[in-house]
């Protein structure tokens, strides 16, 4: 959001409000329900256009935008590691965070009712250059081959002939990490 905020074209400001956890319900969370039920009324989803399709029938109230690889970009992380010593808040504690044009800091709150803190979340060389939007990806990020040849050997034989392309076609990288691996890690 620093980022974005900076640029010539961007926003005075950016606010982004947190519900309480317990107290909300959101338009979101009809729409997610209806995507549930649709789900198990189908049964098997089998790939993306399977999904695609499931959401589109949810509700007539949603429209399902596929996006492509170009829809996404590779930001870098220019944020300081948290330490006792710069006491960058938990994103659990944060009730409100707001970025303001001109400056490379987070202004946020713990409470609604309370004044906004600051923190320098950047790292020093990050604050000292320009504060640039990263270009759109040009490519998928793949995955591991072992990866792929598990789910093609366990999953692809269990599911129509037409709904087997998608997984033979995914991409493959060496470089790619298990995402499923590294969510303890988050």
């Amino acid at each position: 959001m620093i980022v974005l905020v900076n640029q010539d074209d961007g926003p005075r400001s950016i606010t982004l409000r947190y519900f309480v956890p317990g107290h909300t319900h959101m338009a979101a969370d009809g729409v997610q329900g209806n995507i549930e039920k649709a789900i198990r009324r189908k049964k098997n989803v089998y790939d993306m256009q399977d999904m695609s399709e499931v959401m589109s029938k949810s509700s007539s109230n949603v429209t399902v935008v596929d996006m492509n690889i170009s829809d996404f970009r590779e930001w870098p992380n220019l944020c300081k590691s948290r330490s006792n010593r710069n006491r960058i808040p938990l994103f659990k504690h944060i009730a409100e965070a707001k970025f303001v044009k001109g400056e490379k800091k987070l202004f946020y709150k713990t409470r609604f009712t309370e004044e906004h803190h600051e923190c320098d979340l950047l790292t020093a060389k990050a604050k000292q250059g320009k504060l640039a939007v990263p270009s759109s990806k040009n490519s998928n990020r793949g995955l591991q081959a072992v990866k792929k040849g598990k789910i093609i050997k366990d999953l692809v034989p269990l599911m129509p002939a037409s709904r087997r392309q998608f997984w033979q076609d995914l991409p493959q990288s060496t470089d790619s990490i298990d995402l499923l691996g590294s969510i303890g890690d988050m």
